[in-house]
């Protein structure tokens, strides 16, 4: 939960290495997580044809879970 809020790529790589953050390679060539707040699938910048192993690969998603889309989606769903 604390490493949530901190919104940070390294906090969300974390979470992803602790088999809490969901990807998925069925989507075409690059890697999507799923965020946390508004349960969209956000694309990554990674191709399929690599790991996700590094902080770095997570700052799409520290991007959109910043922005106004992701808010209002996530404020219908509850």
């Amino acid at each position: 939960e604390a490493l949530l809020k901190l919104n940070t790529p390294e906090s969300l790589y974390q979470i992803f290495t602790a088999n809490q953050l969901p990807a998925s390679d069925q989507f075409g060539d690059w890697w999507r997580l799923l965020c946390p707040e508004c349960e969209s699938w956000c694309q990554t910048s990674v191709h399929t044809s690599l790991p996700l192993c590094t902080p770095g690969q997570f700052k799409l998603l520290t991007n959109h879970r910043g922005s106004k889309k992701c808010a209002a989606t996530a404020s219908k769903k509850q």
